[in-house]
């Protein structure tokens, strides 16, 4: 959280890049009205409340490397090519039927806050940071109807019996059986 007024500015930054009719390099993030919007984002959005608590919302996903955009910002997938078709945009690791993703050193995130520096730390801004109350920025209804199972950040599931599937509801509208 940041003290009341604060204004930030967020930015994606791929590393050994130059931006091409292809690929891009760097991705403004754009301020949205709710936190919902961020969930359901491409990941390239934020909400930031700066009248009651603070707070900062974001959605942090995995970018490749060396771009962050074909050209347009986009969410990759595990199955996503890499920069000119070579290998995968997401590093992975993967041995007998089962994917891992790697650690992706480079890309980066850049947030810089506009605010009046503190006195004793210049890495922080001046001013105090609204004590949060119970209700502040919850969304008690995450999940939409028919999954009411919350199991990752951006994931929701159906209960599964044993004559059913389990089904889930992913952030950006999918689905999946």
């Amino acid at each position: 959280a940041y003290p009341l007024g604060t204004n930030v500015t967020l930015r994606a930054s791929a590393t050994s890049c130059r931006d091409t009719s292809e690929y891009s390099c760097t991705e403004e993030f754009r301020r949205v009205d709710t936190v919902t919007e961020v969930r359901t984002s491409l990941g390239n959005v934020y909400h930031h409340d700066t009248t009651t608590t603070g707070v900062l919302t974001v959605r942090v996903i995995a970018t490749p490397r060396n771009f962050v955009g074909r050209p347009d910002w986009f969410l990759p997938t595990m199955d996503d090519e890499g920069k000119y078709g070579v290998g995968y945009a997401i590093p992975r690791f993967e041995r007998r039927g089962i994917v891992l993703p790697k650690v992706n050193k480079g890309p980066y995130l850049d947030l810089r806050a506009d605010c009046p520096e503190s006195s004793t730390n210049s890495a922080y801004c001046a001013g105090t940071i609204p004590a949060p109350t119970p209700t502040d920025n919850v969304d008690k209804n995450i999940c939409p109807s028919g999954y009411p199972h919350q199991t990752a950040y951006d994931k929701c599931c159906s209960t599964g019996t044993t004559t059913t599937t389990t089904s889930c509801y992913y952030a950006n509208g999918a689905t999946q059986l």
